[in-house]
């Protein structure tokens, strides 16, 4: 199919929806847990579910295939092969990408249904100090390293391990060992850390983080209005509310998920384009 038509999958355009409500929940100051809880099981029940389940459903192409994963490392390889790349992975990889530049990480956050699953299953309570939190120059060393060994091996053998450690292939109901062990790997490794798969391995993740360096709209801390209490980074699961507090150049993957604007009490952070006075 041409671009434009691709485009035009109910998988993009519901993508677009949800991404959207996404940032209207944030720049309103809407967002709440509940909320919150509610797009991530309508982001898993769209994205994840819906298709396998009822076969039709809004027409063909609403399941995320090719997969986040597939999206970044097909292109990357098959070009360093030298071999032609099928347009659906460029529009995916150009659409993820679009999203992060105009909103910071609105697709991962809002839209992935592996991403919604691991979120939710943070959610579930453990005893009091268990849940750990993962530097993140640990966390990003590892994802890069990760990409490169998967480029490596693609390139010197022709095999695509990636596929070994990505979840989407559960969603996609390919039924195989692999998928079903790396998505029990990783909601079992997200009751005690936020987003595992994402900040240790997802190659769209690694991408969505340069980019999201520029994205438009993202959270800000409100001169003025910020004490520095440290209310927000304490209780937010996420590495990059400190480095929106202290304003940093280059900050950790923030997935646009609201938890740190919804607990600041004094308004102290926003969601949007302005810096604030």
């Amino acid at each position: 199919d041409p671009v434009w038509r691709i485009l035009l999958y109910p998988r993009f355009v519901l993508a677009v929806i949800f991404a959207a409500g996404g940032a209207f929940l944030l720049a309103t100051r809407r967002i709440t847990p509940r909320g919150r809880l509610w797009a991530l099981a309508g982001a898993i029940a769209v994205f994840g579910l819906a298709e396998p389940i009822v076969p039709g459903l809004f027409g063909a192409r609403l399941g995320w295939h090719p997969s986040p994963v597939c999206a970044v490392m097909r292109p990357v390889i098959r070009t360093l092969q030298g071999r032609a790349v099928a347009p659906g992975f460029w529009v995916t990889l150009g659409f993820v990408g679009a999203l992060t530049l105009a909103g910071n990480k609105l697709f991962c956050g809002w839209v992935c249904p592996i991403g919604a699953l691991q979120e939710l299953v943070h959610r579930i309570p453990l005893r009091p100090g268990a849940k750990r939190r993962m530097p993140f120059r640990t966390t990003n060393a590892v994802r890069i390293a990760l990409f490169i060994i998967f480029v490596i091996v693609a390139l010197a053998t022709g095999k695509l391990v990636y596929r070994a450690v990505s979840p989407f292939a559960f969603l996609q109901w390919d039924m195989k060992a692999a998928g079903i062990v790396s998505l029990a790997v990783t909601l079992l490794a997200s009751l005690v850390f936020w987003r595992p798969f994402c900040h240790l391995v997802c190659p769209m993740g690694l991408v969505t983080w340069i980019v999201e360096q520029f994205s438009l709209l993202r959270v800000r801390r409100v001169q003025g209005a910020c004490n520095e209490c440290g209310v927000c980074a304490k209780r937010s699961p996420c590495e990059a509310v400190p480095a929106i507090v202290e304003k940093r150049r280059v900050r950790p993957d923030c997935f646009a998920c609201g938890f740190c604007v919804d607990r600041c009490a004094r308004s102290g952070l926003a969601y949007g384009r302005r810096k604030g006075k």
